[in-house]
């Protein structure tokens, strides 16, 4: 016969091997009902009843027996064969080269050809399909033209109407498929709800299970992509990897769990056990096995190193608690730089260059060949090739060492500008490995000294020769705009240090009382002659005179002042001026009473 179709285990009611056959001398011994034995030599068939072989079909044509039409030419039979409700046969039709076991497989067929069905309702509906093999209860079950289809597993492809080169292996795998075409599924439940997808390719239990109408994805492993439903052109890689996706595309995950929070982001590719969010789209993400970031880049193409997921603050933004954040390590000479170009072609280029043992950092011009800026690393000194520009002006000389340093500039150039709010700039002449430290000397144009300051901290405006005691130490006038105005006045300093005109407007007092102080108070104080000690000489080098602070607060507290920086007292005298003038008209009084005695 050309077709065997098996239906049910083939197995006698003792669980035995059901069929034997040879030549009749060698027949096994009776005593398990069920079994048939085919004698090779004589084309007769038995049947052990449990206590004898029965013959049920003999070597001629005829009617008799549960196996009809059997002869010994070729053992060939045009009818199907059941034993035990197992049909053997080679399907209905005339389709050539079929294959069919077990009930009602292969039994609509027609023109089919090349099909194999091994299982109950195996290629049940097919008529005109070819080449299509199917082993699994109800495999292919709804096919009817279609062709190429592979199925094994129950169930598997069971839906199948018209879709072709569908390969599923699996307990309803690719199960809902109708009219879905070059499809793999590999695994229990793979591709199950897939119906009019094409071109998916999934291995591992649950994979891509409930993709509908999705195509063109890729999943190797547990439970991949196995919410997907329209999503287009992924590629899942490890167990439950992009497992949350729905219907974005393009996303391409290796690693367990990578991807899994994705829902409806697309474009993206990530590898290791980081999870994304749900509307994660057009990143490239780089992680370890914990899930943590090491590299990423986003959307717009910004680059991320050691951090979240989310917008870069430069076009390579790394994060680091290293000692370097950022290492070029040439082998050889010449080769640790950082190119700078434009429009494709080199420019500039920074980094390190080895010349004749020492190691130098250079800034080298691409375009003309010529290092603009070099620091030496053995002597520490940085030389100009040329000069650079700062604002409108020009910074260095050709060349310049720790001790020559110049900053020219034409009429109200900014020179140093671009100092944030609340930050401070310090200007150190230290020379660098220790010495001395050195002036820090502003000069004009004639190379006169305009601006000195010290060592000693002191400054010095228009000479160069530190008395080492004053802070501030002027040759010349000095102009102090807040104290301008008509004829000569004192200057104040309030208790902050602040310089200013004294000003006795009525437009400025409040509270206004006629003075309590007067001739009683003048008669107690104690005018005295005195020197200032050596660290005060500045104050006056002869004979002085005046009163004592501490016994003047005692009688006129409001004439006595501290100096903060030092802690001394002092007597402002301009606070004394309306009691001298209290006690003259106290005296005034007295004069004209005794005249009129």
């Amino acid at each position: 016969m050309s077709g065997i179709n098996l239906n049910f285990d083939v197995v006698n009611q003792k669980g035995t091997p059901a069929f034997y056959s040879d030549i009749f001398a060698n027949r096994p011994n009776y005593g398990y009902p069920g079994r048939v034995f085919i004698s090779t030599d004589t084309g007769a068939i038995y049947e052990d009843t449990g206590s004898a072989w029965t013959l049920i079909a003999d070597a001629g044509a005829g009617t008799t027996g549960t196996l009809q039409q059997v002869t010994t030419n070729g053992n060939s039979t045009t009818l199907p064969i059941i034993v035990q409700n197992m049909l053997l046969s080679a399907g209905a039709g005339t389709g050539a080269n079929n294959t069919g076991l077990g009930i009602n497989a292969l039994v609509s067929n027609t023109t089919g050809l090349s099909n194999t069905a091994i299982g109950s309702g195996t290629l049940l509906n097919n008529t005109t399909g070819n080449y299509n093999t199917a082993i699994g209860k109800g495999a292919l079950t709804s096919n009817i033209a279609s062709q190429y289809n592979t199925a094994i597993g129950y169930n598997s492809l069971q839906s199948n109407l018209t879709g072709e080169q569908n390969t599923s292996i699996g307990y309803n795998s690719l199960n809902a498929n109708t009219t879905g075409a070059s499809n793999t599924a590999i695994g229990s439940g793979a591709l199950q709800l897939n119906t009019t997808a094409n071109n998916n390719t999934c291995i591992g239990f649950a994979s891509l299970q409930s993709n509908t109408t999705g195509a063109d994805n890729t999943a190797l492993g547990t439970s991949v992509l196995v919410s997907n439903s329209t999503g287009q052109r992924n590629t899942g890689i490890g167990s439950s990897a992009l497992s949350g996706i729905t219907t974005g595309s393009n996303n391409t995950t290796i690693g367990y769990l990578c991807g899994s929070a994705i829902q409806t982001g697309s474009n993206n590719t990530i590898i290791g056990n980081y999870a994304g969010t749900s509307a994660l789209a057009s990143n490239i993400v780089l992680s370890d096995g914990a899930g943590n970031v090491r590299l990423y880049s986003n959307a717009t193409g910004l680059i991320g190193i050691n951090q979240v997921v989310g917008t870069p603050s430069a076009q390579v933004d790394i994060h680091t608690t290293q000692t370097y954040g950022l290492a070029v390590n040439g082998t050889t000479t010449n080769n640790a730089y950082l190119g700078f170009a434009n429009a494709g072609t080199y420019k500039w280029r920074i980094g390190n260059r080895y010349n004749a043992g020492a190691n130098s950092l250079d800034i080298y011009n691409v375009g003309t060949s010529t290092t603009a800026l070099s620091f030496n690393a053995t002597t520490n000194v940085a030389s100009f090739i040329a000069s650079i520009n700062v604002g409108t002006g020009t910074l260095g000389r050709n060349s310049f060492s720790q001790s020559d340093f110049r900053i020219a500039a034409p009429n109200d150039a900014n020179i140093l500008n671009g100092i944030a709010a609340n930050t401070s700039m310090t200007i150190k002449t230290d020379y660098y490995g220790g010495g001395s430290a050195t002036p820090l000397i502003l000069q004009s144009s004639s190379n006169s000294n305009q601006l000195y300051l010290a060592t000693t901290g002191n400054v010095l405006v228009g000479n160069s020769t530190d008395d080492t005691v004053n802070k501030l130490q002027v040759t010349g006038s000095v102009k102090i705009s807040n104290l301008a105005g008509t004829g000569s006045r004192a200057v104040l300093a309030d208790a902050s240090g602040n310089l200013s005109a004294p000003v006795s407007d009525i437009s400025v007092k409040q509270n206004i009382q006629t003075i309590g102080y007067g001739l009683s108070e003048i008669l107690k104080m104690n005018p005295v002659w005195f020197d200032y000690i050596d660290e005060y000489k500045n104050y006056g080098e002869s004979r002085q005179n005046g009163n004592i602070a501490q016994e003047m607060e005692t009688i006129i507290p409001e004439a006595v002042f501290t100096t903060p920086s030092t802690g001394k007292m002092g007597i402002n005298y301009d606070q004394l001026h309306a009691v001298y003038i209290k006690a003259i008209q106290e005296l005034k009084a007295e004069i004209d009473a005794l005249k009129k005695n």
